[in-house]
């Protein structure tokens, strides 16, 4: 289970918009929603409140974009700081696991 509860930094450049974490309770799956204006390949990056930190890559297209954050399902529930970032921006939100 997780929920957004912050926003995006960098508003005024960002690439990405309408941000936002969706979970199914059912099965403890979660999924990172955006619109992006371009392709490109992006590092989702998941910081714990202690700072660990896990990572991975994806590949992301023009318009409406649904990216499984089944990399981080061994992560225990906790707070994070979900970070996006790509060659010219990075943006964040946090996350309650």
């Amino acid at each position: 289970m997780g929920y957004l509860t912050g926003g995006t930094h960098n508003e005024s450049n960002k690439f990405y918009s309408n941000i936002h974490i969706t979970s199914n309770t059912f099965n403890d799956e979660s999924w990172l929603k955006l619109i992006s204006n371009n392709d490109s390949n992006i590092n989702i990056k998941a910081i714990h409140i202690n700072g660990k930190e896990t990572s991975f890559m994806s590949t992301i297209h023009v318009g409406e974009n649904k990216i499984s954050l089944r990399p981080f399902e061994h992560l225990p529930q906790g707070i994070y700081n979900i970070e996006l970032q790509n060659n010219h921006i990075r943006q964040s939100l946090k996350w309650v696991k």
